[in-house]
């Protein structure tokens, strides 16, 4: 007999359209969602994860063939879905298959096959042989956890849900002072669409050290690891002039907040001198 216990949780027929699917489960969705029905958290759940193979065609063919028991063992009936892990992790204990229980976060997750090409002879076919093969793989550091030593920057959101958003700028990737970066999908509810959501816009502004942070001997440690500094050509000459930066503020104290240059001064002087000469007209 078929498994349609996805099918009966979100309330529709085996044979129901993706449309019919997605409306059924938006329906249940803002019914049972933990911010409206605290109560429900196991239900909301259950029907996410309905939605979730359903709406997905590799998924809901699986399903359809060989049940929930199917999607437990991965595709070993000759699916290509290999779900087992994902099963646990997300379903857990329902539907009653036994040690799930959360315990599939601590289970170690089944590697990509390997495909390793080998000559055997006529002879070797027909007969059988056993061969010795060295073959490397790659594992998870144990120091890094597989971030390759540079993880980049990681910050969390508060989002207006309650949720935390875990955001991480990839490893290598400067960030500028205004830049924009997106998060699709965690914005606004879309005007009469309550579960489809705009975009989150984040502009970053960055906090730089105060000056003097470190001393010099930490600072040519740092010039190892950042790019050259750009050649400037000095020019020669009597026209060329060295001067020093100093701070906007400090600018316009020493001018008295005054913003007029040398050639004001006569402007400006009140030293009661007589009307200026006109030239005069020939």
């Amino acid at each position: 007999m078929a498994d349609t216990k996805l099918y009966d949780l979100l309330g529709v027929n085996r044979g129901a359209s993706d449309g019919e699917i997605k409306k059924a489960y938006r329906k249940l969705a803002k019914e049972f969602h933990p911010d409206k029905n605290p109560a429900a958290g196991e239900k909301f759940k259950e029907i996410s994860y309905a939605y979730e193979v359903l709406s997905d065609p590799e998924k809901k063919d699986l399903y359809d063939r060989y049940g929930l028991e199917g999607i437990k063992e991965g595709g070993s009936h000759g699916g290509g879905f290999g779900g087992a892990s994902m099963f646990e992790d997300i379903f857990g204990g329902f539907f009653g298959f036994p040690g799930m229980g959360g315990s599939g976060r601590n289970r170690r997750r089944r590697g990509e096959d390997t495909f390793h090409p080998l000559r055997v002879s006529l002879e070797d076919l027909y007969n059988g042989k056993t061969s010795k093969l060295q073959l490397s793989k790659t594992v998870i550091c144990k120091k890094c956890s597989g971030a390759g030593g540079r993880p980049g920057a990681t910050f969390v959101i508060k989002h207006l849900d309650g949720r935390d958003l875990v955001v991480s700028n990839p490893p290598g990737e400067v960030v500028h002072p205004g830049m924009m970066k997106t998060v699709l999908g965690e914005g606004m509810p879309i005007y009469r669409n309550p579960f489809e959501r705009g975009n989150l816009y984040i502009k970053f502004e960055v906090a730089f050290p105060p000056n003097n942070f470190v001393d010099e001997a930490h600072l040519k440690t740092l010039e190892t690891i950042l790019p050259d500094r750009p050649v400037v050509e000095i020019p020669e000459g009597e026209h060329v002039e060295e001067v020093n930066l100093v701070d906007y503020e400090e600018t316009r104290s020493a001018t008295g907040g005054r913003p007029f240059e040398a050639y004001h001064e006569d402007e400006d002087d009140g030293s009661g001198a007589g009307p200026r000469v006109q030239c005069a007209h020939q």
